[in-house]
């Protein structure tokens, strides 16, 4: 497997906004590499409360609905991208480590994405599916980090020169 990828699993409930995937996406098969307009999901307290874009969000909508399971619509883990040799080619396993790029999964948050802390050892849904966005503008905390995939914080672009 390629380096470069560091996630975690988020506070619960924290997340608040708009995901707008632009590389890949999957499951399901029919969508993986081929979002042609991106595939929007509105948040609300880590939870995906609806889901907007052209055909490939219209796939993705019927897909996690075809669940019935609420679990499916929890924001399991985030994790951003940092190997310079990485490439878009498709493959998810790659372009998930592209540097800059910020990969957001929900569904099943399993042990490995967060150990048993405190009896809290995550949960189980159907599935898990994992989101690229290829060009991410992100805030933490009200503070912007990166913007159109690029670090602007002070402390990280400069390690990223420094790089």
């Amino acid at each position: 497997m390629l380096g470069g990828q560091t996630g975690w699993a988020c506070l619960e409930g924290s997340q608040n906004g708009t995901l707008a995937f632009d590389g890949n996406l999957w499951p399901p098969d029919e969508v993986r590499a081929n979002i042609r307009t991106p595939i929007k999901l509105k948040v609300a307290k880590g939870i995906i409360k609806e889901i907007s874009g052209g055909i490939e969000a219209d796939i993705f909508r019927k897909w996690m609905t075809s669940f019935k399971d609420e679990n499916m619509y929890r924001i399991a883990h985030i994790c951003y991208g940092y190997n310079p040799g990485a490439r878009i080619t498709g493959n998810i396993a790659e372009v998930e480590r592209v540097f800059g790029v910020v990969q957001v999964g929900w569904g099943t948050q399993g042990p490995l994405i967060r150990p048993d802390l405190g009896g809290k050892p995550g949960w189980r849904a159907a599935a898990h599916c994992d989101g690229i966005m290829l060009n991410p503008t992100v805030y933490l905390d009200g503070e912007i980090v990166e913007e159109n995939g690029k670090y602007v914080h002070p402390e990280l672009a400069k390690l990223v020169k420094d790089m």
